[in-house]
């Protein structure tokens, strides 16, 4: 791998590296700032017009904060900018007003520093500065070619298309940088998740539930309740209380681990973009969430419960993990799957919801971002078993509408 493109794919605070300076433990590294629409334009709207030319041609071109500063009016052209042997495209209004400027050198004069210092002002008139510091992330002008990856990948473009206008030498870190496009794993969350369909599916007490079959036992033994969709809505009937039905439900929904979930504060929430920020998970790595409207809707509604909170629940892992075993304990589902050596846990929520959008259809490399898998291997792990059952049902079934003993019906 080249330098410059682990200056692209490191993610660290201090993002990005000078060429050439060593990335040390990358697992480790902080998601960046990936500012949306809505707050680019509060930061293009400064009255300075040399600034905002600034912000715009970091964003229209996507070029490195070295790059940006070392450019020079000999790199202008009809509609490019030609930076270290690629053509970076950019609006045709931008690339007027950057022909008007007339400095000798670097076109805007200025050094790093100065750059960042406006930055951050601007950032601070506009509150990103509340918004992101709070959650240990520092506002640096990589966020713009952060930006414009995202934004072109949420708008359908090739990320092949979107390696070669970055300059970007591996495929993988242009991957790296689909990661970050929350708005394509919502699309997919918002067509294969099952809470994310409208209507929900009902919950029908004369609706069958899959049986375990006992020849599955020894391949299943240590594994996570393999819970049906019907299965989920006879476990969400059995909450005993509001907050309960929202651990449940956030849970599956999100895939969140039973750690994330009692680490979650109402900082983290974005309920009107239907994500939350799990921070320090497994591997202490960042990642968002997704979650249905129906569960940002109720997360709203418990903080206007609670609204002096801090903690989403203030609850320990140990007491979350009793709320989801009583409720399979009130749903009848932990007898089900308890003679075969199961149990209804929040690791069971979290297969469910891999399980559930493979079977949708869901492609296995959004869920594995969904769930934050550091390897698409264990991602595979996941639904695999999941497979392997319903691979030794269909075997038994036969092919008439009469299923064999032991199998399950949907």
């Amino acid at each position: 791998m080249s330098e410059d493109t682990k200056t692209y794919l490191t993610l660290d605070e201090e993002w990005p590296l000078e060429l050439g300076e060593e990335v040390a433990n990358p697992s480790r590294d902080r998601l960046p700032i990936v500012p949306d629409r809505v707050e680019l334009a509060e930061l293009f709207a400064t009255e300075d017009e040399l600034e905002q030319l600034a912000f715009r041609t970091l964003y229209e071109s996507g070029l490195r904060e070295a790059e940006f500063l070392a450019l020079t009016r000999e790199q202008l052209h009809e509609d490019f900018l030609d930076v270290a042997g690629r053509k970076a495209l950019i609006g045709q209004g931008t690339m007027a007003q950057l022909h008007q400027l007339t400095n000798e050198g670097s076109l805007f004069g200025w050094e790093q520093a100065e750059l960042r210092k406006r930055l951050r002002a601007r950032a601070r008139k506009t509150g990103l500065i509340e918004r992101y510091e709070p959650i240990q992330r520092k506002l640096l002008p990589s966020m713009f070619r952060h930006a414009y990856a995202v934004h072109r990948l949420e708008n359908g473009m090739d990320v092949f298309m979107v390696r070669a206008l970055l300059g970007i030498s591996s495929v993988y870190t242009a991957f790296k940088a689909a990661e970050m496009a929350v708005g394509i794993c919502r699309d997919s969350y918002q067509r294969f998740h099952p809470l994310a369909q409208v209507p929900a599916w009902p919950v029908d007490p004369n609706r069958t539930l899959r049986r375990i079959d006992p020849l599955d036992e020894e391949a299943r033994k240590g594994k996570p309740a393999d819970l049906t969709r019907a299965q989920m809505d006879v476990f969400f009937a059995a909450a005993p209380e509001d907050r309960d039905l929202l651990v449940a439900r956030l849970m599956y929904s999100s895939a969140m681990r039973v750690s994330s979930t009692a680490d979650l504060r109402f900082l983290d929430i974005f309920p009107a973009e239907r994500r939350v920020f799990l921070r320090c998970a497994k591997g202490d790595v960042d990642y968002y969430a997704l979650i249905d409207q129906g569960t940002a809707e109720m997360l709203k509604a418990w903080q206007v419960r609670e609204p002096m909170a801090n903690s989403v629940f203030d609850l320990s892992t140990r007491q979350l993990n009793r709320i989801v075993t009583e409720m399979g304990e009130r749903s009848g589902l932990q007898a089900q799957f308890a003679w075969v050596g199961q149990s209804i846990s929040p690791h069971a929520l979290r297969h469910a919801h891999a399980t559930h959008c493979y079977e949708a259809g869901m492609d296995l490399y959004t869920i594995e971002k969904l769930l934050g898998h550091a390897t698409l291997a264990t991602t595979n792990d996941y639904v695999s078993q999941h497979l392997d059952h319903q691979r030794k049902m269909y075997e038994q079934s036969g092919s008439g509408d009469q299923p064999a003993p032991g199998s399950r019906t949907s």
